[in-house]
């Protein structure tokens, strides 16, 4: 049995150090890193075109590697389309799991305004997406309501990143289901650079 659990974690190693090698990523190295097109692994070209059959990729990043897994980051058009994919691989399957696609500041949801004023009161919001994460986890044919990112700048000229998530309900017979009349803010960052 250990042994072959050390001849397993030795292929997925190998699997790991492949994909590295093929991005020319060296131990140590800081990441994230951007990738020429041409040289994402096909694996991870594979994965996105089972989701978005004519995409084609503008830019690409590997965003994290582990001992048995890699995060990427795709920036793709499809159609008349851009969208940002986020790719990831566990031993050597890919999958699609998170699609962001902008949005005009104007079609911000009233819930997600609402939960940034809540937040900072008199932000501007400056950039918006959509976001569909978790996608792994979805039955075919089935969503669950968008997430939204908003790039802000508060009322004390501080630039922040704000992600967040629809609220939940219990409904009559006790089930626990997403709500997007109510977003919540489950991360933020300061994004200034020394400058207000």
């Amino acid at each position: 049995m250990l042994i072959a659990r050390l001849l397993c974690s030795s292929v997925l190693f190998a699997q790991h150090v492949a994909v590295a090698v093929e991005v020319g990523v060296a131990p140590g190295e800081k990441l994230p890193k951007k990738v020429a097109v041409d040289e994402v692994p096909q694996p991870v070209v594979a994965a996105l075109k089972r989701q978005f059959p004519s995409a084609k990729i503008a830019s690409a990043q590997l965003l994290s590697t582990a001992l048995d897994s890699d995060e990427w980051e795709l920036t793709v058009i499809d159609g008349k389309e851009q969208l940002e994919v986020g790719v990831d691989g566990i031993s050597g399957s890919y999958q699609v799991n998170t699609i962001k696609k902008p949005i005009a500041v104007a079609d911000v949801p009233k819930a997600v305004r609402q939960a940034i004023e809540e937040r900072h009161p008199k932000a501007e919001i400056k950039n918006a997406w959509e976001v569909q994460s978790g996608l792994i986890a979805l039955a075919p044919g089935k969503t669950k309501p968008p997430g939204y990112e908003a790039m802000i700048v508060t009322a004390e000229h501080e630039k922040c990143k704000i992600d967040l998530l629809p609220g939940f309900r219990r409904t009559a017979k006790g089930e626990i289901l997403p709500d997007p009349s109510k977003m919540e803010i489950y991360g933020e960052s300061i994004l200034n650079d020394g400058n207000k």
